[in-house]
């Protein structure tokens, strides 16, 4: 499992709406890999009072690219506040735990 906390951007996550945020997912193998799926998350409860669930994710199924040893790709994660999130939730970070399946890529190397 991986864990993203988004950056605060200007105006955050609207209730209801949905923003796309880069993930970067580091291969510490000495073997090239791609990754195979990216689970769909939910966010943890907040210290400040938000409930968990607030912040979600969308599954990435069959992402795209090679990540050579040590090396690292981003990908696009769509990620939306609850329509009905209440205003303790404004102006914080929210830690998404997502479910992240590598599988060996010796023979797509260099792609």
């Amino acid at each position: 499992d991986f864990a993203v906390t988004p950056d605060r951007e200007p105006g955050g996550i609207p209730p209801g709406t949905t923003k796309t945020l880069a993930l970067v997912i580091n291969n510490p193998n000495d073997y090239g890999v791609r990754v195979a799926s990216i689970g769909a998350g939910s966010s943890n409860p907040t210290q400040y009072g938000c409930p968990a669930g607030a912040v979600t994710s969308a599954p990435v199924d069959d992402p795209s690219g090679y990540i050579r040893p040590g090396g690292f790709h981003g990908y696009e994660v769509f990620v939306t506040m609850d329509a009905n999130a209440e205003d303790k939730c404004k102006g914080q970070s929210f830690t998404l735990p997502l479910a992240v399946t590598l599988v060996s890529a010796a023979g797509d190397r260099g792609k």
